[in-house]
């Protein structure tokens, strides 16, 4: 696993029963200890609700503003959106690298780039794109 997801070590893997558990265990561990009172997380308006959810609720505990990354007229992430969105007040960007409904891959490597610059920290939810990847990677 940490090989086909690139993991720098087995290490840094953890194991959970499902995503929707593995991103509630991130929100309400990570998010709670370091989210704020004015700081801001930024969401994409089509995450699935094991990824949006838990950060509402650490919004709502911790004093903490939303934001929404709007897509374009094809469903796409554009990231001139992304960095009008993602800014020095960003503490989190939780986005999926593909949709689960919409098909729409993310272009989650050039969003981490710009949250990493702006000080962010990036979840990634990865539970519809990760077999894909797997499956291409056979043929």
């Amino acid at each position: 696993m940490a090989r086909h997801i690139n993991a720098a070590s087995p290490r840094e893997i953890i194991f959970t029963r499902n995503a929707t558990e593995a991103l509630n265990l991130v929100a309400f561990t990570y998010g709670l200890a370091n989210v704020r009172a004015g700081d801001e997380i930024v969401l994409c308006i089509s995450e699935h609700h094991s990824n949006l959810v838990p950060w509402q609720q650490v919004a709502r505990i911790k004093g903490a503003s939303l934001k929404y990354l709007y897509l374009d007229q094809d469903y796409r992430l554009v990231m001139e959106e992304v960095r009008s969105r993602i800014t020095r007040h960003t503490r989190v960007v939780a986005v999926a690298h593909m949709s689960n409904v919409l098909g729409t891959i993310y272009p989650v490597a050039e969003v981490a780039e710009w949250a990493h610059r702006q000080g962010a920290v990036v979840v990634v939810d990865a539970a519809q794109r990760c077999p894909i990847c797997q499956l291409m990677s056979r043929h």
